[in-house]
């Protein structure tokens, strides 16, 4: 049952992050973490 549940939990943590990336989200935060963490386009 513990597999069943982090089985979910995986698929739903991807898909959410999937679908951020593909909508904008991550890739518009993207220029505030490369200025806060101090790294260029490559290291991201």
């Amino acid at each position: 049952m513990e597999n069943k549940n982090l089985a979910i939990y995986l698929l739903n943590f991807v898909t959410n992050a999937l679908i951020n990336f593909d909508h904008g989200i991550i890739p518009a935060c993207t220029t505030d973490m490369k200025l806060d963490l101090g790294i260029d386009d490559v290291q991201v």
